[in-house]
């Protein structure tokens, strides 16, 4: 099991390669910290030391450059050092490729939606500093046991990549139930070379960027299915959390045990860690500020709900997002503060998180100042 650190786009990433697995039951994920001095490709430093990751590089998302103001409009200046920063969050692309024969009738919308949201996100000044993906990236992606033909021939895999291409920002995806197929002919393993070849992204990873630390992790290579975690990813993930930073969990399921939505308790009794709740009640009243999910393809607020807010304090979130699979308007910008510690969804007002969900988001004026009014 290896660990890569290494800086893109200004970011300092923590990358976890997994080791060949099976089947799905065989998935978890892996940390191992190193140490030493790596030089990126920007020609910044990361070092690395006892697993927490530095950086250098004073690049930033989507530039190459460390200016007062980019080109493209994004926030500048060291990414190691806190400060206020935009990140765009979106959920939920459900990207589908030529391959696909079902009869979903707005599943045939989604690569325009993506596309759209691109469109109205890259006009947006100025720019996040980068963006990230709540999961279900594309949908039925899986149509040959071959690598090769994924290499050859365009599918869902190569649309989606394409697509998360085309915003100005950097996109950083993690991974729903539909970006895997979850059968002997497609062992995870399989879909984390699809992830690293067409995303350069792994199972799971973590950002650290001007103060905060955001969590990308998998809720799909556990042992027991969709909704848990494993041994090791949970491990890496209290590591994460005991550096102190703020920070966000980003995941695709709710912490819920309601079938269908469920985040598996119990998933380990025998461990060190027995499942990713215990994480959260652990660090919820101290750094950890929200959890964030998709999955159901609804704005949703259901800290209480769920009862995973349950003795945290008020600005502790459990927020489900809206899918851009069903609509245009579905994402945020979310405004960071690396000093305070705090945060802003600068377009809430599209549809602002209650107790019952709602699916579509409403269009916003991205040329006021915020918080953009919307309606």
């Amino acid at each position: 099991m290896t660990r890569m650190n290494f800086t893109l786009a200004g970011l300092t990433l923590a990358l976890f390669a997994l080791p060949a697995c099976d089947s799905k039951d065989d998935g978890d994920g892996s940390t191992t910290a190193t140490s030493g001095t790596d030089t990126d490709a920007t020609g910044g430093t990361t070092a690395t030391t006892g697993g927490t990751a530095t950086t250098t590089d004073a690049t930033t998302a989507g530039t190459g450059t460390a200016t007062d103001t980019d080109t493209d409009g994004s926030t500048t200046g060291d990414p190691a050092e806190p400060g206020k920063f935009r990140v765009l969050i979106l959920a939920d692309t459900h990207i589908i490729g030529p391959q696909y024969d079902g009869n979903e009738d707005n599943i045939y919308m989604t690569e325009a939606n993506a596309r759209a949201v691109a469109q109205i996100v890259n006009a947006i000044e100025p720019q996040p500093d980068f963006g990230v993906v709540l999961g279900d990236v594309f949908h039925d992606g899986y149509h040959d046991t071959s690598f090769d033909y994924y290499l050859n021939n365009e599918t869902a895999v190569s649309i989606a990549a394409e697509v998360l291409q085309t915003f100005r920002t950097t996109i950083y995806p993690l991974w729903g139930n539909h970006d895997y197929k979850f059968s002997a002919e497609y062992p995870p393993e399989f879909s984390h070379m699809l992830f690293r070849e067409f995303f350069d992204r792994d199972p799971y990873y973590a950002i650290d960027y001007k103060g905060w630390k955001f969590i990308l992790a998998n809720g799909n290579i556990g042992s027991q299915g969709s909704g848990s975690y494993g041994r090791e990813q949970l491990a890496w993930i209290d590591a994460q959390l005991a550096e102190g930073k703020p920070t966000l969990l980003f995941t695709h399921y709710m912490l819920m045990t309601v079938p269908e939505l469920v985040t598996v308790r119990d998933e380990d009794p025998e461990g060190p860690i027995k499942d990713l709740y215990e994480l959260v009640d652990r660090y919820k009243v101290d750094n950890l500020k929200g959890v964030w999910v998709g999955h159901t393809h609804n704005f949703w607020d259901v800290t209480t709900i769920t009862g995973v807010g349950a003795g945290a304090p008020p600005e502790f979130k459990h927020y489900v997002l809206g899918a851009t699979r069903f609509g245009t308007n579905n994402f945020w910008i979310v405004e960071f503060d690396g000093v305070a510690g705090t945060y802003e969804i600068l377009d809430i007002a599209k549809a602002p998180p209650g107790i019952f969900p709602k699916q579509q988001g409403t269009e916003c004026d991205y040329t006021q100042p915020p918080p953009y009014p919307c309606g």
